[in-house]
């Protein structure tokens, strides 16, 4: 049995929630999801996804203070990447599109038909998004970096007005002028 951590913090956004395994970060709850944070919704996601883990609250574990303090930096506009360790566990398609991802640069977006290309597969859009709807952790991998090809938001799970307060963060923190997105 796999045993894993877990803490909640507040942040500029609001409360979120990590898991970690020993590998490193495996899961960030946005507070816009559901406006949930509790240790119940994390015991849930692991039992849906990680069946054979035992979750426990450790908001000192190493893994957990050090993601917690990247966040922080990065919703403060200090830091623009993330070098706290990811444990990503996904479909080797997933993974593809999460490099694509990480490596769109701060204060950059691209569309998910352009990201589609990069893959070699620019029919697959609708699949790009899917992956990104399927993210465990935004923010670690900028999936609020991916827009519509039209100019328009397109979709986050943690919700286009975040998204939106995510996109302007990093270009002010570049001194970038604002971009009008959906």
């Amino acid at each position: 049995m796999e045993t894993l951590v877990t803490t909640s913090f507040a942040s500029p956004l609001g409360p979120l929630r990590l898991i970690a395994s020993d590998r490193g970060i495996l899961w960030l709850r946005l507070p816009h999801q559901n406006n949930r944070q509790s240790l119940d919704e994390a015991k849930s996601w692991c039992a849906k996804n990680l069946p054979d883990s035992l979750l426990r609250q450790d908001p000192q574990a190493d893994c957990l203070s050090e993601a917690r303090g990247q966040l922080l930096e990065f919703l403060q506009g200090e830091r623009t990447n993330f070098s706290t360790p990811l444990d990503l566990r996904c479909t080797p398609f997933q993974r593809a599109v999460y490099e694509v991802l990480e490596s769109i640069p701060y204060a950059s977006v691209l569309s998910y038909g352009q990201v589609a290309a990069k893959l070699g597969k620019p029919h697959a859009s609708r699949a790009v998004g899917n992956a990104c709807g399927a993210n465990p952790l935004a923010l670690f991998i900028p999936c609020h970096r991916v827009v519509a090809s039209g100019g328009g938001l397109g979709g986050f799970t943690g919700g286009l007005s975040l998204k939106r307060k995510l996109l302007a963060l990093e270009r002010k923190a570049l001194g970038a002028p604002a971009q009008h997105l959906g």
